[in-house]
C-alpha cells in the first residue's frame, strides 16, 4: 500500500481506523453497537467485503499505529495508552474474521 497511508496524516489515519472498524463490523466483529446509518450500510453491503479487504484494513491499522503516523504521534504525546490498546483490539477482531 502506498500513497495516502504510507505516511498517514492524522485525518487520513482517523479515516483509516473508521474504515477498518466498518470492515470489522461487516465481518461480524463490531466494537459495539453501531450507529444506525453504519448498521444499515453493513447490512446492505457487508457481504461484499472480502478477505482481501480485511487484509488491507489490517495493513492500514498497522500503518496508523506505526512510527511514521501523525495520528500515532499525537496520541503518544497525549499519553493515552488506551488508544494503542483499541488499535490492537481492532486488529485482533479483523484477524479473527480471516480464521
Amino acid at each position: 500500500m502506498s500513497g495516502l497511508f504510507e505516511h498517514p496524516e492524522a485525518p487520513d489515519g482517523a479515516l483509516a481506523v473508521a474504515a477498518a472498524e466498518v470492515t470489522s463490523a461487516s465481518q461480524g466483529n463490531p466494537l459495539g453497537e453501531l450507529p444506525e446509518n453504519v448498521a444499515d450500510w453493513v447490512t446492505a453491503h457487508g457481504a461484499e467485503i472480502t478477505a482481501e479487504d480485511v487484509e488491507m484494513a489490517l495493513e492500514a491499522v498497522a500503518r496508523v499505529a506505526g512510527e511514521k503516523s501523525e495520528l500515532a504521534e499525537l496520541w503518544d504525546d497525549a499519553d493515552e495508552p488506551e488508544w494503542r490498546e483499541s488499535l490492537d483490539d481492532l486488529a485482533e477482531r479483523l484477524r479473527g474474521s480471516l480464521r
